[in-house]
């Protein structure tokens, strides 16, 4: 005699608050929101690069964080205009 196994699964419904948070939330806010976390990342990454950390990691690995950084930071100069712009 096999037994049929039942499984549920239940999901987490949010608070009220947390939804209205989210809508409320504006483009503007969005912006300004990937703005501030880009420009942590990049100091972030400036402060392994220009610790001399990068010198124990593998030069090719080091030439792209070093690209990598300059990328992030021409983003970064377009999130800042966009954000003037609004």
């Amino acid at each position: 005699m096999t037994k049929n196994k039942v499984t549920t699964t239940t999901t987490m419904v949010p608070p009220v608050e947390i939804l209205a948070k989210k809508t409320e939330e504006t483009f503007l806010d969005r912006l300004k929101k990937e703005e501030s976390e880009l420009n942590e990342k990049c100091e972030k990454l400036g402060d392994f690069i220009y610790s001399g950390k990068i010198d124990t990691i593998d030069k090719q690995q080091a030439r792209l964080m070093r690209q990598q950084l300059g990328l992030m930071r021409n983003y970064l100069d377009v999130l800042k205009q966009r954000i003037q712009l609004l």
